[in-house]
């Protein structure tokens, strides 16, 4: 039952929970969807399950926004690397001046999200040494090779072709990811998180 000019009230259904602060009237719409009419300010709405939700086994994709610590990135490009016979991927999501690159997860029993940044304050060479020491951590590697790069959209600092790639790992899900190019060397940083932590609203 909806209550006018009540302070406060949630509306559920199913996977779908929007919440709203205060509100003279308003109507709800559809299964899939809501749409709101209010004489007074909405305070605040969150929805979920109709077309967004906690990231899950699937390819992120150009023009996909990823919500993160109270920020909205929209992806420009997917990289996937192949390297030793394994298939990775990077989406460059940005926001502004700020550019996260992440790793979607590879099944459904993972749970974990890599989010990584560029960093300028690291300078190790190519090739890195067998041990990282970076921001009082202890980095040892994970995997190593030359990748062939494709890339989805438009990643401007990135090139289709090759590169020299390591992935080192850190305790507390920690990692660097080193990229070896002709035009010079890259290094990202950052970590793995719960998969909870961000949402993925498809690109239209």
């Amino acid at each position: 039952m909806f209550v006018p000019r009540q302070p406060g009230f949630a509306v559920g259904m199913d996977d779908s929970t929007f919440v709203v602060n205060d509100a003279d009237n308003f109507q709800f719409q559809g299964c899939t969807g809501w749409v709101i009419n209010a004489s007074s300010k909405v305070l605040s709405s969150v929805a979920r399950g109709s077309g967004s939700g906690d990231m899950e086994a699937t390819k992120l994709k150009p023009r996909d926004v990823v919500s993160y610590l109270g920020r909205d990135y929209v992806v420009e490009g997917v990289l996937t690397y192949k390297i030793n016979g394994k298939a990775l991927s990077l989406a460059k999501a940005v926001d502004g001046d700020v550019v996260l690159w992440i790793e979607p997860l590879t099944d459904s029993l993972d749970d974990r999200v890599l989010i990584l940044t560029q960093v300028h304050d690291i300078d190790v060479g190519s090739p890195p040494p067998q041990s990282i020491s970076y921001r009082n951590s202890a980095f040892l590697p994970r995997l190593s090779g030359t990748a062939t790069v494709d890339i989805d959209g438009k990643v401007a600092d990135r090139a289709v072709g090759s590169c020299e790639l390591w992935r080192y790992r850190a305790a507390g899900d920690l990692f660097l990811q080193i990229e070896s190019r002709p035009s010079g060397t890259v290094t990202l940083f950052g970590e793995a998180i719960h998969k909870g932590m961000v949402d993925v609203l498809p690109g239209k």
